[in-house]
C-alpha cells in the first residue's frame, strides 16, 4: 500500500488543489476519501482549504515556495525584501516571503497565513498601483518548470519605499536611505530602469516613490570604492584616480586576514562535510543535493 501511494504521488502536480486531486484520483470509488487517507497518511500536506502539496520527503527537485505565495492568496505577486534578494539588489536573505495583494477597499488589512511550508504575508497598494512593474517568472516544478508573479527589481524597490514609514521624500535622504539602509550597491542602482520607476510612480501617487524615481533618475554618485577595473593595472592617466571621493584598489579587496582566514577554514569544513557524508553548507548548486537523494531512494548512486 506504501509502495503504491508513493507511486501515486508521481500523478500529482508538486502544488495542487482539490479540483486537480480529484482528477488525478478519479479512478478512485471516492476520490475525497482517498485524498483524505493520503494527508493522514502523511504523503501529503493540507496548506490551506483547498490547497495541497506534496509531502516533503515525496518531492522531486526544488520546492517552489513563489508558486505557492501565488497560490495561497491570490490575485498577489512576490515582492518587497524577497523579490529584491531575488534580484541580488540587497545581501540579506529573507526568512519569509511576503507579497503584495490588491486592495480592494481603504480598510483591507494585511493577511498573513501560515502553512507548514512558512509564513506567507500580503500587503494590499492601491488597484491603480497594482499591475505596472509585475513580471512572470520561471521557476522549477518537480521535473519541469512553471512561472510565477513578481515584482521587477524597480516595482520591489517602490513597494518597499511605499510601506517604508517615516521616510523622507528628499532625494538625497532618498539615496542615503537605498545606499545606506538597505545597502544598495550605487553600481545596481545605475542598472534599473527609471523610465519604468517613473512609470510605476504615477500609480502610488506617493510623494516618497516620486523621490525614488528622482532619487534614480538623477544618477548622482556620491562616492566609490573600486578594487577590479576592465583594464589592470589601471593606468596612470586614469580619470579615477583624480576624485577625491573614489577609493582605488589593485584588486586585492578581499585579501585582508579576516577573508584567508575564512577562505581556509570553509575549504577545510568542505572536506569534513563530505568525509562524513553531509552536505557541503556552502554549496553552490544546492539543487542537486534534492536530485542526488532522489537517485539514491531509487536506488542509484552518486557521482
Amino acid at each position: 500500500m506504501k509502495k503504491n501511494n508513493a507511486l501515486l504521488l508521481l500523478q500529482f502536480p508538486v502544488i495542487f488543489d482539490t479540483s486537480e486531486a480529484i482528477q488525478v484520483l478519479r479512478g478512485f470509488g471516492d476520490p475525497n476519501s482517498k485524498l483524505r487517507d493520503l494527508v493522514r497518511g502523511g504523503y501529503i500536506v493540507r496548506i490551506k482549504r483547498g490547497l495541497y502539496a506534496v509531502a516533503p520527503r515525496f518531492r522531486r527537485g526544488i520546492f517552489p515556495v513563489e508558486v505557492l505565495a501565488n497560490r495561497v492568496y491570490w490575485p498577489s505577486y512576490v515582492s518587497l525584501e524577497w523579490a529584491l534578494a531575488f534580484h541580488n539588489l540587497i545581501p540579506e536573505a529573507p526568512r519569509q516571503i511576503t507579497s503584495i495583494a490588491m486592495r480592494n477597499s481603504p480598510s483591507s488589512r494585511m493577511k498573513r497565513f501560515r502553512t507548514p511550508e512558512g509564513v506567507f504575508t500580503y500587503r494590499h497598494i492601491p488597484a491603480r498601483a497594482y499591475p505596472r512593474g509585475v513580471g512572470s517568472f520561471e521557476a522549477p516544478f518537480g521535473e519541469g518548470v512553471t512561472f510565477f508573479a513578481m515584482a521587477s527589481p524597480e516595482k520591489a524597490l517602490a513597494d518597499k519605499v511605499f510601506f517604508e514609514k517615516g521616510l523622507s521624500p528628499v532625494i538625497g535622504e532618498m539615496r542615503e536611505y537605498l545606499l545606506d539602509n538597505l545597502r544598495i550597491e550605487e553600481a545596481a542602482l545605475s542598472e534599473l530602469d527609471h523610465i519604468l520607476m517613473e512609470e510605476i510612480a504615477e500609480g502610488y501617487r506617493s510623494r516618497k516613490i516620486d523621490a525614488l524615481a528622482r532619487a534614480l533618475a538623477s544618477g548622482k554618485v556620491w562616492g566609490a570604492g573600486l578594487d577590479v577595473f576592465e583594464t589592470e593595472p589601471l593606468p596612470a592617466d586614469s580619470p579615477l584616480r583624480g576624485f577625491d571621493n573614489v577609493i582605488l584598489t589593485p584588486h586585492v579587496a578581499a585579501n585582508s586576514e579576516e577573508s584567508v582566514q575564512d577562505l581556509y577554514r570553509t575549504g577545510c569544513n568542505v572536506v569534513l562535510d563530505v568525509l562524513h557524508g553531509r552536505w557541503p553548507q556552502s554549496a553552490v548548486n544546492p539543487e542537486e543535493r534534492d536530485a542526488a537523494a532522489f537517485r539514491l531512494q531509487a536506488g542509484g548512486r552518486i557521482q
